[in-house]
């Protein structure tokens, strides 16, 4: 049932925002009114939230508080990998260890956050390492990744890759393969 609501694009938290929005709404006014002024996140502070919202849900396989924090248009491709992974893949720990907001001029503020993260697949028992770029973007709504990209360490499996540059490049075809010649 999860999938299929992430699928969607809801999770069952979604169907508790608007009471918690209207919540939140009335404390800001009974604060306001009652004379003591509340603080405000940063945006630092926001972007803290949504990383930890995000490798906290791959962490724990709460996939769904994860992939609100993916754009809609990776969404199915990340429930299906999930899905044929959650019996195999086991996250251990996460750390984040850098966090840099990069506040562009012309287009939207972005920052990357460096996460380190030990897991192991379970039929092989071996604890993996691997090291993390999360490239975020702030869009309408909130703090979004982007894109992810291995530093070092062993694949992990969850995360779409990449293609490398040389898978990139078409294979030589037999005409613009060099000729060999061979001298006596």
């Amino acid at each position: 049932m999860r999938a299929l609501n992430l699928l969607r694009g809801r999770s069952a938290a979604s169907s508790l925002l608007p009471m918690l929005r209207a919540l939140a709404a009335a404390a800001l006014s009974a604060g306001l009114l009652a004379g003591c002024g509340m603080a405000t996140f940063s945006q630092r502070d926001e972007l803290m939230t949504a990383v930890d919202e995000f490798n906290d849900g791959i962490r724990w396989g709460a996939m769904d508080r994860s992939a609100r924090y993916l754009p809609v248009e990776l969404r199915k491709r990340f429930a299906e990998r999930w899905a044929s992974l959650e019996d195999e893949l086991e996250i251990m720990d996460y750390e984040v260890q850098r966090l840099e907001i990069n506040k562009g001029g012309k287009g939207p503020t972005t920052a990357d956050v460096r996460v380190d993260v030990s897991w192991s697949l379970k039929r092989s028992g071996i604890l993996e390492r691997t090291v993390m770029q999360q490239h975020w973007e702030q869009r309408v709504g909130g703090w979004m990744v982007a894109r992810q990209t291995r530093l070092k360490g062993a694949p992990l499996p969850l995360v779409i890759e990449p293609a490398a540059p040389s898978e990139l490049r078409p294979a030589p075809t037999a005409a613009a393969a060099p000729e060999s010649s061979a001298t006596h």
